[in-house]
Order: C-alpha cells, then structure tokens, then sequence
C-alpha cells in the first residue's frame, strides 16, 4: 500500500512540474507544419488582396454600345484608369492608356467609334480619344487645367470645361476633329475664381456650361453660353445660401433654348 501511494505521488510531482511547459508546447508549432504569422507595421499601407473598382461616368449612344470610366485600386494599392464598354450582353474591360494616378472624370460618345474621355493628372489636364476598338492620347492645349466635364455633338464638335488651377478661372477647350484648342472665357468682373463643372452642347454652334464663381461675398451660380464664336455670360438668379454652384447641364433637344435667363425653380431644399 505505501509502495503504490509513493508512486502515486511520484506521478503527481512529474505532472506539475510538466504543467507550466504546456502552453509552450502548445504554441510552438511543430517544423513540419509551420503556422501563417501576421506582422503589422505602422510604416507600410494596408494593400488591398483584391482590387478595388468605381465608375464614375458613362455614355450611351444606343442599347448595344455605352462606355463608362472610372478607376480601380489594384493589387499594389495603385490608382488605375479604368474603362468598361457595355456591348448589349455584357460588360467587358477596356484597356486605357493613362499614367497611374490619373483620375477620369467625364466621358461623351458621339458614336461607338468616337467617344472621348477627361480628366486630371496632377494638375495638368488628361483627354483620351476612343476610335471603337483602342483608345488615344491627345495633346492638350494648356499646361494646367482640371477638367470634369466634356460634351459632343458631334465627332468634329466637342467641348470639355473646368478650371485652371493656377489661374482659378474657369476653362473651355474644343475639338474641331483634328485638335483641341482653348477658348477664351467671358470672367465676370471682380470675380476672384471661377470654375465649370458641367457642359451641354446639343449641337456643333450651342454648348452651355455651368459652374461657380467666387468673390468677397462667397460663391454663386456661374453660367455661360457658347454661340458658335464666342462664350457669353448668361444671368442667373441669387444663390440662396452663401456658398452654391451649378454641378451638371443637360440639354433635352436641339431646339432647348427658348427662354432668355435662368431661374430658381421652388424646391424644399432651397
């Protein structure tokens, strides 16, 4: 009996003395079967395993053929351009030829073989050309300009419009079918920037743009009307609160403009 009763106890002590290794053996995985570690750095950026798409414009010509743009964040974390084309089935990717980094902003398609695209790459102006199966670079007629919107009516008539960074006014450029050239825009007087954010031309003598201009008092509404040789300035109502701007223009026929000044629709908002 007290021979059992000494081995008993001498099990006892072995087993705690061996307790405390437990959760080291426990962690330690063995070689052959090593475990996947995760180490954290607060100098290094999260990359994304999966990349990460947005469009932000498109175009429909009909309802076998639209373009929209975009852009995504790959595997590296990178900004890439990014075009899909809608071919009355599916989506397909496009390949677009821009600098990583660019950010397009606008497209209009005047047909399936001519559709151009706008945008911005550090402060210097972006424009791509699609001919229906690639895309082009074309040479912009200004070093600093952020373009947002651009309009076509046709593939010898578009115009694109923003703002110049440096200059803070605002810009219209237009393609004639062979080249893009700026045009000089009607500032209002004692503005102290201006900027357009929208653009509308129904036809090849008509294109109306719309944005903000800023002064001492803040901002109001800024709209403009190109007339096939010159940009005019067009009378707009007050703006309601300090700050406010026109975003987008749509012209809904070639026949649209029949009233001489704008005005202020009643809204909730306002």
């Amino acid at each position: 009996m007290r021979s059992w009763s000494a081995r008993r106890s001498v099990w006892g002590l072995l087993l705690l003395a061996a307790v405390p290794a437990l959760p080291a053996l426990i962690a330690a995985p063995s070689d052959a079967s090593p475990r996947p570690s995760v180490v954290s750095s607060p100098s290094r950026p999260i990359v994304p395993t999966r990349p990460q798409a947005e469009l932000g414009s498109v175009s429909c010509v009909s309802s076998t053929f639209c373009l929209a743009i975009g852009h995504a964040i790959d595997a590296h974390g990178l900004d890439q351009p990014l075009a899909e084309i809608w071919n009355g089935t599916r989506w397909r990717l496009g390949r677009m030829p821009a600098a990583t980094g660019t950010t397009l902003t606008a497209v209009t398609c005047a047909n399936p073989t001519f559709c151009i695209a706008v945008g911005k790459l550090r402060g210097g102006a972006v424009i791509r050309r699609f001919d229906g199966t690639a895309w082009h670079a074309a040479a912009a007629p200004g070093p600093s300009a952020n373009l947002v919107d651009v309009s076509c009516a046709s593939a010898t008539a578009c115009t694109a419009v923003g703002s110049d960074p440096t200059a803070k006014i605002a810009v219209a450029w237009r393609w004639d079918g062979t080249g893009w050239a700026a045009q000089p825009v009607d500032s209002p007087a004692g503005s102290t920037g201006s900027g357009f954010r929208g653009v509308a031309c129904p036809t090849a003598t008509q294109c109306t743009a719309v944005g903000d201009v800023s002064d001492s008092d803040g901002s109001g509404y800024l709209a403009e009307r190109w007339d096939g040789v010159a940009w005019h300035q067009e009378p707009t109502p007050a703006p309601a609160v300090f700050f406010q701007t026109l975003r987008s223009v749509a012209a809904c026929s070639r026949a649209w403009r029949t009233t001489s000044r704008w005005s202020m629709p009643r809204s909730p908002l306002v």
